[in-house]
C-alpha cells in the first residue's frame, strides 16, 4: 500500500525535496509510527524551509494547497489549517518549545525545527535586552552639524542620525537603493567629525566578504566627500566570522565571556545573516556598544 513516505521518496527522486528532508521525515515516522500523514509532510516542509534559509513554516500560507506535484496524476496535498494543526498537536514529535522535541508548533501556526525555535527566541531575547536598556548618555549634536551631511529633505536619514546618537541599538531598513548603507556611512562620518568615537573603536562587518567590501567602499567614499579621507579614519571591514574569530569547528573565539572591544558596531546586510551567527554576534557585544 502506498504511503506518504512513498510520495516523499518520489518527490525526492524528482528533486522536489532534499535527501535530508526525506530522512528527517523517516526519522519522525520511527519516533511516532501512528502519527497522521500530514505530520510527515509538515516535517519535510520544515526541513526544506530550513535548508533554504527560512526559520519556520507558516502553516496558514501552505495549508489546503498542493505541496508537491509528483506527476500529472499524483500530488501531495496538505489539509486545511485547522485539521493540520489538530493532527500536529496529537503527535509526540511536536512540542511547544518548553521540552526538546524534533518540531515546535507555535500558537499562531508557525512550525519550527527545535534548534531554530530556540535560536530565534535567543536572538529575540538579546535584542529585547538591548532595547530595554537602549538609552545611553545622549549625544547632543546641533542641527547645523547634522545638516552638513544630509539634505533637509532626507527626513528619515536625519531621524536615523538622531536615534543613533540616543540609542545603542538601531535598525535602518528600506528597499534596495534607498540609502541604508550611505546613511550608516554618514553617521560614522559625523561621529568621527565630532570625536564621538575613535576609528580604532569601530567595527565594520557584513555576512559576506563581498558585502564587507561594499560597506568599506561606501564609507570610504562618504569620508572623502566630507574631507575625512585619511586612511587612519577608515576601519577595516570584515566578515562576521572573521570579526568573531570563528574557527574551523565553527566555534567563535569571542563570545559572552570574551567580548568585542569596540564602542560602535555597524553591520551591513543584516537580513542575510545566519540565525546562529547573529546570536553569536550579539552575545559577543558588550552592553555599552552602539549597534547599527
Amino acid at each position: 500500500m502506498k504511503t506518504v513516505l512513498h510520495d516523499l521518496e518520489a518527490a525526492c527522486r524528482k528533486g522536489l525535496i532534499s535527501d535530508i528532508s526525506l530522512h528527517f521525515s523517516r526519522y519522525l515516522s520511527q519516533i511516532d509510527p501512528l502519527m497522521d500523514d500530514s505530520v510527515l509532510v509538515a516535517g519535510a516542509l520544515a526541513g526544506e524551509y530550513a535548508i533554504s534559509g527560512e526559520v519556520c513554516v507558516d502553516l496558514k500560507k501552505v495549508a489546503g494547497n498542493t505541496i508537491f506535484s509528483i506527476d500529472e496524476n499524483d500530488s501531495l496535498d496538505s489539509p486545511n489549517f485547522t485539521t493540520w494543526v489538530e493532527a500536529l498537536k496529537k503527535s509526540t514529535v511536536i512540542g511547544d518549545g518548553v521540552n526538546i522535541t524534533p518540531l515546535v508548533l507555535t500558537k499562531d501556526g508557525h512550525l519550527y525545527l527545535y534548534k531554530y525555535f530556540i535560536l530565534e527566541k535567543r536572538l529575540a531575547d538579546l535584542i529585547d535586552q538591548r532595547v530595554e536598556n537602549s538609552k545611553l548618555n545622549n549625544i547632543s549634536i546641533p542641527d547645523e552639524n547634522i545638516n552638513k551631511y544630509f539634505d533637509k529633505n532626507d527626513r528619515d536619514q536625519i531621524l536615523s542620525v538622531k536615534l543613533a546618537c540616543d540609542l545603542n541599538f538601531l535598525i535602518i531598513c528600506g528597499g534596495p537603493g534607498t540609502g541604508k548603507t550611505a546613511t550608516a556611512a554618514k553617521i560614522l562620518a559625523l561621529f568621527f567629525d565630532k570625536n564621538i568615537v575613535s576609528p580604532d573603536k569601530v567595527a565594520l562587518c557584513a555576512p559576506t566578504g563581498k558585502a564587507a567590501a561594499h560597506l568599506r567602499k561606501s564609507i570610504s567614499a562618504t569620508l572623502s566627500m566630507f574631507s575625512l579621507s585619511d586612511d587612519k579614519l577608515l576601519p577595516e571591514a570584515r566578515t562576521i566570522h572573521r570579526l568573531l574569530g570563528v574557527s574551523l569547528d565553527y566555534k567563535p573565539r569571542l563570545n559572552s565571556n570574551y567580548l568585542l572591544n569596540y564602542k560602535l558596531l555597524i553591520l551591513d546586510e543584516a537580513s542575510m545573516v545566519d540565525l546562529a551567527l547573529f546570536v553569536n554576534l550579539l552575545e559577543a557585544c558588550p552592553s555599552d556598544i552602539r549597534i547599527i
